[in-house]
């Protein structure tokens, strides 16, 4: 490793080409797995919404395969809690959550 990019590791900052090269596709690098991990989620929600007819999973309801089992039920019971996305229509549509569109 190059002192550039040594002292770019160290400062928290890959250097550009080695960036470059994360950013690829086929790197599959995530760079917020945060942001990941809640697109899951409205997704799950939509796939059970359409297989069910309806949106109104019991507090314990899953949904999906195998690794890929997603706690619907606890989603949605964590939207209508008190401070929750489907409470804030202004802090749902910053997140890009919006429980009427299908």
């Amino acid at each position: 490793m190059g002192a550039p990019a040594a002292q770019a590791l160290r400062a928290g900052k890959p250097a550009d080409r080695g960036k470059t090269l994360l950013d690829a596709p086929e790197a599959g690098m995530v760079w917020e797995p945060g942001e990941e991990a809640w697109e899951a989620k409205p997704a799950a929600l939509r796939s059970y919404g359409r297989a069910t007819g309806r949106l109104a999973p019991r507090q314990d309801a899953v949904w999906g395969e195998g690794e890929a089992m997603v706690p619907v039920g606890q989603h949605m019971a964590n939207l209508r809690r008190k401070g929750g996305l489907g409470k804030d229509p202004k802090r749902a549509a910053e997140r890009g959550f919006c429980p009427g569109r299908s």
